[in-house]
């Protein structure tokens, strides 16, 4: 069998990177304490397989995170909330009913599931959630 977990991984990260960096969001596997807002990180990721058709289909479902820092203050600059809206937004035209460019399987479909922006456990920062589920067709 493929890796087509790594495959996807791989294939999420390149389109997340192109898209977010000119918004100046990192994308990470994981963030180190006191990691500088924003920036996106890879959460859960799920692979199920689906043979309910003639080709068997294994069913990615990732979740992806994003943090935003405090509103602005005097300087004007987009935070909190609507810096978050914008990432997310990004991401989400960079991943939904696309097709991924795999090293290993064939991407069948690639669609934004869900979507969730509040506030942070602070209050101050932002958060975001996105599942992301990619069909592979091993």
């Amino acid at each position: 069998m493929a890796d087509t977990y790594g495959a996807v991984h791989r294939a999420l990260y390149a389109k997340l990177t192109t898209a977010l960096s000119p918004l100046s969001c990192p994308v990470l596997d994981s963030a180190p304490l006191n990691q500088p807002m924003p920036y996106a990180k890879f959460g859960q990721h799920t692979a199920d397989p689906d043979d309910t058709f003639r080709d068997t289909y294994t069913v990615h479902r990732i979740v992806l995170l994003f943090f935003t820092g405090p509103n602005a203050g005097s300087s004007g600059a987009v935070r909190g909330k609507a810096q978050c809206r914008l990432i997310v937004e990004a991401a989400r035209n960079a991943l939904h009913h696309v097709k991924l460019a795999l090293d290993a399987g064939t991407s069948v479909r690639c669609q934004v599931e869900r979507i969730n922006i509040d506030d942070g456990p602070d209050v101050v920062t932002a958060e975001g959630s996105m599942i992301v589920r990619v069909d592979v067709a091993e």
